[in-house]
Parts: C-alpha cells; structure tokens; sequence
C-alpha cells in the first residue's frame, strides 16, 4: 500500500536506508511465471511515487534496463556505476572457498582467476565452484574455461553441453520453489540422468536443506535455459513435468503449490 508507506516513512525519525535489489529480473520472471500478475510487478512505477523524507534514501541494485533508466531521468535518483572486482576482491573469495594462492606457471592462482573472471564476481564464483572437482588446478585448466562474456552465455553453453539431456536444469529454471533433491528426482522423467545431472550443474545449484533443498545459484542462468528452450519447445512442456508431481503429491494440501 504506497499511501501507508509514504505515511510510515513521513514518521521515521531515525535515518534509514532502503534497499531494493534485483530490478532488472521483474518483467523477465513476470513473462515466464504463471504465479504473478502484472500487478504485483509494478514496483518501479511505485518508487517513482514514494515520498522520501530527508532522512530516508532508497538504494536500488539492478543491472541496466530501460525501465530502471526511467527513475534517474524522470525522478532524481543517481546512477552509480559498481566497479569491477580487483585482485584483492578475488582472493578474498579464494579464501571463502578455501583455495591457496598458489603458483601454477610461475603465476599465482589469484592472478589467473582474475584475469578469466574479469571481475565478474559471478563468473568468479562459478569458476572455483567448478575447479573444486579437480586435484589439480593448472593454468590450462583455468584456461579451457570458456571466456567471460556479459550474460555469462559462453559458460552456461558449456556447462550445458556436458549433459546429454538438458531436462534437469529446464525443470529447475521453471520451478518457483526450491526442491529436495528426491524431489527433483521424482519430477524429472529420465531420472537415470539425474545424479550426472547435478553432478555438472553443482556450479550454477545453490543446496541448502533449511530453506528447501535446490535451487539455481542465480537468475542469469534460469533466464538462459528459458530463452533457449523457449526458441525451440514448448516450454508448458516442462511445467506438465511439474504440474504431475503437485498432483500425485495432493496439490491442494502440498505446500508448494
């Protein structure tokens, strides 16, 4: 309700920051979603509208989009453009994953990684989630990796490819909800291919049994498959996989429908 919002905000007497991220995914999931109207979509147009006292600032995260563009040429708000990840980003992320900075060529591996990642933090994280699989990590290793591009296309081509049939990560791109992995299993029909499945796409999967099971790492990807399945298939094709599964497990009483 944007006229209580404007009214609790007029209230505030505390500075306060607010953050909305991921503008740029709003009309890509509203095109390929069956569970949101047009509606309950219209946050931009609801922000140009939001009356901000002085000491409430809103930060937006999105990557560029005409529609984004509307709210720094009509209304005031400030682009800032995020700088790509340095040497020092990449290996604090190292240690995250618990790599050495160590040396393969006489060049260290935070080197190598950067220069393949070109501070892209995601592409960053998808490499050492895809090197982890390997004993030895060695500069042509690094190097067989695909190169960065803005969409991270070249990488999910390559990733995809691995796999004989792409059903799994289409029926992950499709879900609205995150799924055990028996769960998955069950939804997918050739599920002789499943553990090979996600053993390839451990890089783009994020896993964590407290918030539901399976889910992909990130949009970009989901946003890949779709278009891609969409230029060659039905994509209502996969949903059926999936509308079967809510049905044989009591749609009406599972809480994931």
């Amino acid at each position: 309700n944007l006229k209580e919002l404007n009214l609790l905000l007029a209230a505030v007497e505390e500075p306060i920051i607010i953050i909305v991220d991921g503008l740029d995914h709003i009309n890509r999931v509203l095109k390929n979603s069956v569970a949101l109207s047009e509606e309950k979509t219209r946050i931009i147009e609801y922000i140009s509208k939001i009356e901000l006292p002085k000491n409430v600032s809103i930060i937006l995260g999105s990557q560029p989009t005409d529609e984004v563009d509307v709210l720094t040429e009509n209304y005031k708000f400030i682009k800032v453009q995020l700088p790509k990840w340095d040497i020092e980003n990449t290996k604090e992320l190292m240690v995250r994953f618990e790599y050495e900075d160590n040396q393969s060529n006489e060049q260290n591996l935070s080197i190598l990684l950067h220069e393949k990642s070109e501070g892209s933090p995601l592409y960053l994280t998808y490499i050492l989630k895809t090197l982890c699989e390997h004993h030895l990590i060695t500069k042509e290793l690094i190097e067989s990796l695909p190169k960065y591009d803005f969409n991270l296309k070249n990488y999910y081509e390559y990733l995809t490819n691995k796999i004989i049939n792409n059903t799994t990560s289409e029926i992950l791109s499709c879900l609205d909800f995150s799924v055990s992995r028996k769960e998955l299993k069950e939804i997918i029909p050739m599920k002789h291919h499943f553990n090979a499945d996600i053993k390839v796409l451990s890089p783009v999967i994020s896993e964590n049994s407290s918030r539901g099971g399976i889910k992909l790492y990130h949009d970009s990807f989901r946003r890949f498959n779709i278009e891609k399945l969409s230029s060659i298939a039905d994509i209502n094709e996969i949903y059926v996989f999936i509308i079967k599964w809510l049905s044989n497990n009591g749609f009406y009483s599972n809480d994931k429908s």
